[in-house]
């Protein structure tokens, strides 16, 4: 069962992963692959994980993804990597 502490906890981790990076390249894309992971492990999927990878997201990037309305996480990482590359 999904519970919002599950949610939580994936959030603070991919929050925790990007910060200590200072640009997207490898780092980042190897945060989410280890906040995939944990969802996994916590059976967190579709749009709560889509929605649990936002909330981790760095300040600085949120509000651009929010605008761009991801409607999957494909959408999220995708958007995250264009802002880096701009």
């Amino acid at each position: 069962m999904v519970t919002s502490d599950n949610l939580v906890v994936l959030s603070i981790h991919l929050s925790i992963m990007l910060s200590i990076t200072a640009s997207w390249g490898t780092w980042g894309k190897e945060a989410l692959k280890e906040a995939f992971g944990l969802a996994r492990a916590v059976n967190v999927e579709g749009d709560q994980l889509r929605f649990a990878i936002q909330r981790g997201l760095r300040p600085q990037l949120i509000g651009h993804v929010i605008e761009s309305q991801p409607t999957s996480v494909d959408d999220v990482v995708n958007e995250v990597d264009r802002i880096h590359r701009h």
